[in-house]
C-alpha cells in the first residue's frame, strides 16, 4: 500500500437519487455524515466499529447546543443580586464570585446536572471586567467552598481544553439550604 493512498481520490457509485428520506438515518442533533473506508485488510469490521466507538468520547457538544453557554451567560447577566447564589459560609461574597457562581449553575441547569465544561476565560465573561486569571481563582475558591467540584483541570493556555465541574449546591433560586443563614460562629 502506498503512504497516504487512503486519502487519494477514489471513484464512488452514487446510489440513485430519490425523494424518499433514508430510512437508516436517524434525524436529531447527533446526526452527522462521514464516509469510512475500509481499505486495511489486516482490520475487521469489529476493528473499524471499535475505532468508531471510541472517537465519540472525542464529541464535546452535539451539533445545534453550541449556543449553550452564550444562553447560559446571557440568563446570568439578566439576573439581580438577590438571585444570584449565595456562597457558603461567605454571604457578602462580591458580586463578582456569585456571578460566576450563578453561571455554574445555569450549566448545571442546561445539563441537567450532569458535568459541564467551562473554561475560565468563558467564565469571565460572566461579569463585566473580570479577567481570566482572577476567574480561574474564582473558581478554585468555588471549589473550596463546596459550590463546585473539580472534575478535571483544563489547559492553562489560549484554546485549550477546558476545565470539566460539577455543581454541588442546590439549583434552586439562590443556591442556599432552607435553614442556612450564610455563617456559622
Amino acid at each position: 500500500m502506498q503512504p497516504f493512498s487512503r486519502f487519494a481520490p477514489r471513484e464512488r457509485t452514487e446510489p440513485p437519487q430519490t425523494n424518499q428520506p433514508d430510512p437508516s438515518v436517524v434525524p436529531g442533533p447527533f446526526t452527522r455524515t462521514f464516509t469510512v473506508v475500509f481499505d486495511d485488510p489486516g482490520k475487521t469490521r469489529d476493528d473499524y466499529f471499535a475505532e468508531f466507538i471510541a472517537g465519540l468520547r472525542k464529541v464535546r457538544v452535539p451539533t445545534g447546543e453550541g449556543d449553550t453557554l452564550n444562553k447560559a451567560l446571557q440568563a446570568v447577566t439578566k439576573l439581580s443580586p438577590s438571585q444570584l447564589p449565595v456562597i457558603p459560609k461567605m454571604p457578602n461574597a462580591p458580586e463578582s464570585w456569585r456571578r460566576v457562581a450563578a453561571l455554574h449553575r445555569e450549566l448545571a441547569r442546561k445539563t441537567r446536572g450532569n458535568t459541564y465544561f467551562l473554561s475560565c476565560r468563558d467564565a469571565a465573561k460572566a461579569s463585566p471586567g473580570l479577567s481570566h486569571q482572577t476567574a480561574c481563582n474564582i473558581n478554585v475558591i468555588l471549589a473550596q467552598r463546596g459550590v463546585i467540584e473539580i472534575v478535571r483541570v483544563g489547559d492553562a493556555r489560549p484554546n485549550g481544553k477546558a476545565s470539566e465541574f460539577h455543581y454541588l449546591l442546590s439549583q434552586s433560586e439562590n443556591g442556599a439550604e432552607e435553614n442556612d443563614d450564610g455563617i456559622e460562629i
